[in-house]
């Protein structure tokens, strides 16, 4: 799974990115609270007695990097420990790193060229805003790990404040990137917000989000930055269910809408109307008539114009919105597509915060769930798969509709049986395949007889229904209320499994017990916060073609 995907946007230089975050999961961050503020940690730091409110603490972590269409993300993804009391110290008033304790830092790393330097202190009694001896030592530090490891690595410097943000209970951050590549002095870019993500592999309950957006010193509003709103008069409802720091959180997310067919069309409507900040959405097809009988929105003009069902999807959205300053965008191409970058959709995933995902291809929920541990941003996937007893009538019982979530700590799609790596016939995953040379109805398009299901175009499709796809994109958005406001720190992990032929909703089990975890031998464990380093299995998509013959 090494090795930069070709469908991923073109490195540039951080300084041209339009917005700038930090990405952390749970447990790297804890780790370093251990080391410079653990009066907010879960855990004891090892090392020497700790006096908070009198030195300066220190620790260095590595950094990767994300990059998106317009946003460019460090993700911390490790923490190198201080060894000895002298790795850390302080001298004439100062915080000093000892030259063993970066050597050692930068010898972890040299070798690995995915992987860049961060140097993380606290600030005793002050806030998270720079001094002029940070703004002068940092940069010092960095270009000389820079001369050494290469400047097109990520660097950067980062401050934990030991007074907490007013409208939250943790401490107040601040990083800033520097880039070595345009030589000295250094471009500096401040981040504007810093994404936590995860349960915690310690095995406790955590309060709160799964998805939690931090302030910054230097923190911008909307999905920008963590969300500072207190919402308006048009969410007085959600107001009195999870208040006004629930309804800035928000505020400050973008979301990400894969598939704007049915699901994804309610979807459109529901995360604009809850107030999020800002939405994306993507798609490659066309909106035909055969479509209006699930397409929430849609009209028959809309079909005999053959819009594109992305364009669609964010006018609803634009139409619905009651977040102030809400901003959609329309991608009309392919979330597996790296053979035509016109119709390349990851750029545009890496600009949001959370995926939820309204398309069945197996490779598409392969690249996403790749994604979700790579680069921290978390997948809430759904879908229904009809099926019909031919003697009767009547919802056969392998009839389903599903929802599951994925990210850092919780079970991935994989696990949760959501995708198959390949079928019988190939080997390789499945719908990869021009639909020509698909087995075992293993794609996107189930082959009926000729007039069944038929979508009016060569091809034909699984049955669909507005009220099921009504009721997975509501799943769907429960999902999400819990992951970002945190209503519920119990339902967001697992697969969800409903059956309409009896009306049962389970979750799947492994030996009886519910899934949340992956599996021993699952590879997703290996790449969390690997960041753009790691292959998503992205290639030419053929239904992509299909739709769009200009594509090929």
């Amino acid at each position: 799974m090494s090795g930069r995907d070709d469908a991923l946007p073109e490195s540039y230089p951080i300084r041209e990115a339009e917005e700038f975050h930090v990405a952390i999961t749970q447990d790297v961050k804890q780790t370093l609270y251990g080391h410079l503020r653990p009066e907010y940690a879960d855990r004891e730091p090892e090392g020497s007695e700790y006096q908070p409110d009198r030195y300066e603490q220190g620790v260095i972590a590595t950094l990767t990097r994300s990059t998106g269409d317009s946003r460019v993300t460090y993700i911390v993804e490790d923490v190198i420990p201080p060894e000895t009391d002298d790795d850390v110290h302080i001298r004439d008033g100062s915080l000093k790193l000892s030259p063993a304790y970066r050597a050692r830092a930068k010898d972890t790393i040299e070798h690995d060229p995915r992987k860049g330097i961060a140097y993380f202190h606290s600030h005793p009694g002050w806030s998270a805003y720079p001094s002029k001896p940070d703004l002068e030592a940092d940069p010092m530090r960095l270009e000389s790990d820079a001369e050494f490891l290469g400047a097109d690595r990520p660097f950067g410097a980062g401050i934990i404040a030991s007074r907490p943000r007013r409208e939250t209970v943790e401490p107040e951050w601040s990083f800033r990137a520097y880039d070595f590549t345009a030589g000295t002095p250094p471009q500096r870019t401040e981040a504007t917000a810093i994404r936590v993500l995860g349960a915690s592999p310690i095995e406790r309950v955590r309060d709160g989000p799964y998805l939690e957006k931090l302030s910054t010193a230097f923190s911008a509003q909307g999905p920008a930055g963590p969300g500072l709103g207190t919402g308006t008069v048009a969410h007085d409802s959600t107001l009195e269910l999870w208040g006004e720091r629930g309804q800035a959180r928000l505020s400050g997310i973008r979301v990400a809408v894969v598939g704007c067919g049915g699901v994804g069309s309610l979807l459109a409507e529901q995360v604009a109307r809850l107030g999020v900040g800002g939405a994306v959405f993507v798609d490659f097809d066309h909106l035909k008539e055969a479509n209006l009988n699930r397409a929430y929105g849609a009209s028959p003009e809309d079909a005999r114009s053959n819009v594109r069902k992305a364009e669609l999807a964010r006018d609803i959205a634009e139409k619905a919105a009651t977040a102030p300053g809400f901003q959609a965008r329309a991608v009309h191409g392919s979330v597996v597509e790296r053979g035509n970058d016109d119709y390349s959709a990851l750029g545009a995933l890496l600009d949001c915060d959370v995926i939820l995902n309204a398309a069945d291809p197996h490779w598409v929920q392969k690249v996403i769930d790749r994604l979700a541990y790579a680069h921290l941003i978390p997948v809430i996937s759904g879908g229904t798969h009809l099926r019909v007893n031919e003697e009767t009538d009547e919802l056969a019982s392998g009839a389903r509709s599903t929802v599951e979530t994925a990210g850092p700590g919780l079970a991935c799609l994989h696990c949760l049986e959501a995708w198959k790596q390949g079928d019988r016939s190939s080997g390789v995953v499945r719908d990869r395949q021009p639909p020509r040379d698909r087995a075992d109805n293993g794609g996107l398009y189930v082959q009926r007889e000729p007039g069944e299901a038929d979508d009016g175009s060569d091809e034909l499709r699984d049955p669909s229904v507005v009220t099921t796809n009504g009721m997975v994109a509501s799943l769907m958005m429960e999902r999400f209320h819990a992951l970002i406001v945190g209503t519920s720190t119990s339902t967001f992990a697992g697969r969800q499994i409903y059956r309409p032929s009896t009306g049962e909703m389970k979750w799947l089990t492994t030996d009886g017990n519910r899934r949340t975890r992956c599996k021993d031998d699952c590879e997703k464990a290996r790449t969390v916060g690997l960041g753009d380093y790691v292959d998503l299995d992205t290639g030419e998509d053929p239904d992509l073609r299909v739709e769009n013959p200009d594509a090929r």
